[in-house]
């Protein structure tokens, strides 16, 4: 069965945020050791982030990181889209 849950940064359980390293681990060429210190370094206690979970598994993976930009003394916030993951094995399964 198929679940799709969001939570905010400081909401993950450090379980959660191992799986979500070890998928990224999978698409890109960096060590779990160096995806985990960009995690914890780049995403804020209110950042988003989608779990895509089959069985209690986390399958795919996506985060909305929230962000500020200012231009000329406005101020304004905006979410970045980040980190498209799906595992291998459920890709072009509809």
């Amino acid at each position: 069965m198929l679940k799709l849950i969001s939570k905010k940064t400081k909401d993950l359980k450090q379980s959660e945020i191992i799986h979500i390293c070890k998928l990224k681990n999978t698409q890109w060429k960096y060590s779990f050791k160096s995806q985990l210190f960009w995690f914890r370094k780049n995403n804020f206690k209110s950042d988003i982030h989608n779990l895509l979970l089959f069985d209690k598994k986390i399958i795919g993976y996506t985060s909305l990181r929230v962000r500020y930009y200012e231009h000329s003394n406005y101020k304004s916030k905006f979410l970045l889209f980040d980190s498209l993951i799906i595992n291998r094995k459920f890709r072009k399964k509809n």
